[in-house]
């Protein structure tokens, strides 16, 4: 009796202390939870006093410390979250900040405790593709209804924005081969390739440039719908609830949002088809390592995707490395267990993998005259906290750094300095000094890191925070390009234009992507926030530690690795999060339903 008396005053003295230590202005500058004046106060109190007794008690060690690790890092997340979103200092003190990361760091550990306890304790295998006839003729037909519908859905949005979203870099790839513009590879050329082609099918077969741009959405349009309706059949397969079929086609498809950034003549789009697919599979590389590796159609499928993944970003590549890192490790460990066979043959496709890719990107490429792109693109991070520094401490630089920063970047690029895009600043970066004397230039961002490094952490963190933030961000951060971008005459020199067949939805489909609606909704403005996959990611691989999955986490760094090289770019921006957008119903269901036992061949509900 006295050890429950206990638990209940342990458990209101942590009410209290949540609560206080979000609301109270000794401790933050902005209040987090509900205001004490709010009539939705107290039975939100009440609700956390419930939520911490069933999350904490019967106490786990394991559970419990495995939901703090991730609690601390979403509650320091949602902190410095709210910090940039607001533009101010979110606490006044390193003690009112490290109590608000205390408060959140508990109410982020319950819910996890919750979750973890209420998700099935059964961790079924993910079953792969291969189908006896019956099955598969099944599957075709699923495959094709839900592709009939998917495209359907997608036509239409393509009819209200034709020929297409022409915008962001689509006027410069074209520069290559319409203009006057060298070609290069800063864009993925595979991309300037189908770009281009397609409108000079267009050109040749219908004399339009315009039905050329048309060309482009379809087909784009018709392999985003393929994929998806691909990673849904799949997903069926391994006996995933119907409910979660038909929120995981809402989410994809139906989403207005998802038609836009699929219309985009990005790159992104691309990759992010195909990144699904790798990611799909990834995960039948680590639930059956054998039976993957005895399929020719599943190894011969998995590495194809993850190559054209590559080929269509250009740090795809450093992706597959990072995650081939760790599939490494599982395969080494697993021939210890099982048999070495997956190893050998990892190891020889992964090996023809990168020699391709490095021949197709060195020798051929070089061959047929492609310059390389500028690798300014890298230097995204360490040039935008050089500019800072110069800025808001130039006092803390000798003159040689001063100098040296001063002849790196050009004078009107450093005048056009803004915190949170590296664009102004790459305009006018200087990468043949770099690559002159990288030594020179490595020294002199280290040696001033290393006397402003509050000034580069939070430089860095300005320019990628709407990846980890899930909460309301700033404009340019959900903001889409809908009416184009390099529209001017010098740059648009096919002069395509928008001729919609639907204005009222095109009308629609521009108000949702130039100030997203969907953020006044409580459920949607978390689901289509850019940084929700990567919070899906940090919850689904607690899950497996816990259940002792940790071979799932293999699949995981991809998303991992994709987020990271996101975090270097020159701007935040939700259409280079488009790929892992479209991973969430997967990395979902592996958090939900993984852990039921799949269907066999041949087997019935």
């Amino acid at each position: 009796m006295a050890k429950r008396y206990a638990k209940r005053l342990m458990v209101g003295l942590l009410m209290l202390c949540t609560v206080y230590f979000l609301t109270s202005r000794t401790f933050l500058t902005i209040p987090i939870f509900i205001k004490p004046s709010s009539p939705f106060f107290l039975p939100a109190a009440a609700g956390i006093l419930v939520l911490y007794w069933k999350a904490f008690f019967p106490f786990e060690r394991r559970r419990f410390f495995l939901s703090s690790l991730t609690g601390i890092l979403m509650g320091l997340m949602v902190l410095l979250g709210i910090r940039y979103s607001a533009n101010e200092i979110l606490a006044p003190t390193a003690l009112g900040f490290l109590a608000a990361l205390f408060a959140l760091t508990l109410l982020f550990s319950a819910f996890l405790c919750l979750l973890l306890r209420w998700l099935p304790l059964r961790f079924g295998r993910t079953a792969s593709g291969r189908l006896i006839v019956d099955e598969k003729r099944t599957a075709l037909k699923t495959w094709g209804f839900l592709f009939a519908v998917t495209f359907f859905v997608y036509l239409i949005a393509f009819l209200a924005v034709y020929p297409g979203i022409y915008s962001y870099d689509a006027s410069v790839q074209i520069l290559q081969f319409f203009g006057d513009n060298p070609v290069t590879s800063h864009h993925p050329l595979l991309h300037t390739l189908f770009l281009c082609g397609s409108l000079k099918a267009g050109e040749l077969l219908f004399h339009s440039y315009q039905a050329g741009m048309a060309i482009y959405s379809m087909i784009q349009i018709t392999l985003v719908s393929a994929v998806i309706s691909f990673a849904l059949v799949r997903m069926l397969r391994r006996n995933m609830p119907r409910w979660l079929l038909l929120l995981s086609w809402l989410f994809l498809a139906a989403n207005p949002y998802m038609q836009v950034l699929a219309l985009l003549t990005t790159k992104d789009v691309l990759f992010g088809v195909f990144f699904l697919i790798t990611f799909d599979l990834s995960i039948d590389m680590v639930s059956d390592p054998d039976r993957f590796f005895a399929s020719r159609g599943s190894q011969l499928g998995f590495f194809s995707a993850a190559f054209f993944s590559c080929l269509f970003r250009n740090q795809g590549i450093y992706v597959f490395a990072f995650f081939s890192l760790f599939a490494l490790i599982f395969y080494l460990s697993y021939r210890k267990r099982s048999s070495g066979k997956p190893l050998f043959r990892w190891a020889a496709w992964t090996a023809g993998f990168f020699v391709l890719y490095l021949a197709i990107n060195g020798p051929l490429l070089t061959a047929a005259g492609v310059q390389k792109g500028d690798a300014r693109e890298m230097l995204s991070v360490p040039m935008q906290q050089l500019a800072r520094v110069w800025h808001e401490k130039p006092e803390s630089l000798s003159a040689e750094e001063k100098e040296y920063i001063e002849t790196l970047i050009l004078p009107d690029a450093l005048d056009a300095y803004v915190r949170v895009n590296a664009d102004p600043v790459k305009s006018g970066f200087q990468t043949q000094l770099v690559k002159e004397d990288p030594a020179k230039f490595l020294r002199i961002w280290t040696e001033i890191g290393a006397k402003e490094p509050i000034v580069y952490l939070d430089s860095f963190l300005m320019g990628n925070w709407g990846y980890w933030y899930p909460g309301q961000t700033q404009y340019w951060i959900n903001y889409i390009m809908f009416d184009g971008a390099f529209m001017e005459e010098e740059y648009n020199i096919l002069h395509i234009f928008r001729n919609s067949r639907f204005p009222l939805y095109e009308n629609y489909l521009r108000s949702i992507s130039l100030t997203p609606e969907y953020e006044k909704l409580p459920i949607l403005s978390i689901l289509l926030n850019q940084a929700f996959p990567f919070w899906m990611m940090f919850v689904t691989g607690t899950a497996l530690l816990y259940r002792g999955k940790s071979r799932f986490l293999v699949p995981l760094t991809l998303i991992l690795g994709y987020w990271g090289t996101l975090l270097l770019g020159p701007v935040t921006c939700v259409r280079y999060a488009y790929p892992l957008i479209l991973c969430v119903p997967r990395m979902l269901e592996l958090l939900l339903c993984g852990f039921r036992p799949a269907l066999e061949d041949g087997d019935q509900e």
